[in-house]
């Protein structure tokens, strides 16, 4: 699948539930936006990269070992 050859895809785990729904409530992340950075945290990435507005505040900060980096 094309998706597959260009992004990373990750099953959703309970433990990203629970980081995600952490997230949302301490830093106001929309829902599908802290599943997705939840995931990136859960797996361990060093770094996640977003064009989305929704992070854009919260660049340069760290969740875990994984810091935030917005683009636009």
């Amino acid at each position: 699948m094309l998706l597959e050859r260009v992004f990373k895809i990750h099953e959703l785990a309970r433990g990203a539930a629970l980081t995600a729904a952490r997230i949302r409530l301490e830093r106001g992340v929309p829902e599908v936006d802290s599943l997705i950075l939840a995931t990136a945290v859960e797996a361990g990435y060093d770094t996640f990269y977003t064009f989305d507005v929704d992070f854009r505040r919260l660049n340069g900060e760290t969740i875990g070992q994984t810091k935030i980096v917005y683009l636009g």
